[in-house]
């Protein structure tokens, strides 16, 4: 096995290039298919503020910590360290969750573990289905991403539910950054009234996305996405910009603004 092509230099598990091309090669065995598979991608949730209280020879020794904790719970097929701080593997559907939790429990013996939390996303790879190493991985990646806020859930399993989600996720992060899109994004003003006259003294601005694909979505259905991805602020200017171009209009017509 050549080192740099085939193995993580730090843990010592398989490069991210080798597992696609092993675990394709597990998809593709019938037999193996029969007795039931699952990818499981790993998460070691609050890595960044472990790195920066410990430093990185701390943080070094924990992943490896991890990644042997990982291997030796799952030794049936591959793991690999997919990037930094998380791991996929494929592995017998057989007692997952209780191994999952024999997992988390070996990381927790690891010095300062209080700080930090294994999330886990299960894909159970239906028997028939036509489906690469690239889709499984990124579906239990996605029931990973579906915990990984979560005070009391530590796993989850990707389900078509999930799956719409994501779409939606990545539609919207998509769509904020295209300006040929922004066209989806409408003003609605919503009146303030004062109580003691009751005469409308002002606007607010509401944001609402009319989108040919997915409907009429509430701020609820993008707020918080937009949010997480750090894109707010394009949210803003463009309802902004909508605005100051409606009151351009209305002083142009001679109406009030």
């Amino acid at each position: 096995m050549e080192q740099s092509n085939q193995t993580d230099i730090l843990t010592g598990l398989s490069s991210i290039n080798y597992f696609r091309e092993f675990s394709q090669k597990i998809l593709d065995d019938k037999n193996e298919r029969r007795k039931g598979l699952v990818f499981i991608h790993f998460d070691v949730k609050n890595f960044r503020a472990f790195n920066y209280l410990h430093g990185f020879d701390e943080s070094d020794l924990l992943l490896v910590h991890v990644a042997n904790a990982i291997s030796e719970t799952f030794p049936e097929f591959c793991v690999s360290r997919c990037f930094n701080d998380r791991f996929i593997l494929i592995a017998h559907n057989s007692n997952i969750e209780r191994r999952i939790k024999i997992v988390s429990d070996i990381v927790a013996t690891f010095k300062h573990s209080k700080e930090i939390e294994m999330k886990a996303g299960i894909y159970v790879v239906p028997y028939q289905a036509e489906i690469n190493s690239a889709q499984a991985q990124d579906c239990a990646e996605i029931a990973c991403e579906s915990v990984k806020s979560s005070d009391k859930k530590h796993f989850a399993y990707y389900n078509n539910e999930l799956g719409k989600h994501e779409k939606l996720r990545k539609h919207i992060i998509e769509s904020i950054e295209n300006i040929d899109t922004n066209d989806y994004i409408k003003v609605y003003y919503q009146p303030i009234v004062r109580v003691f006259n009751r005469k409308i003294c002002a606007y607010e601005a509401l944001a609402r996305w009319e989108d040919p694909e997915f409907g009429f979505l509430s701020p609820a259905d993008f707020i918080g996405v937009l949010e997480e991805a750090r894109l707010i602020h394009k949210l803003d200017v463009l309802i902004l910009q909508k605005v100051c171009e409606q009151m351009k209009i209305s002083i142009d017509s001679g109406f009030p603004i």
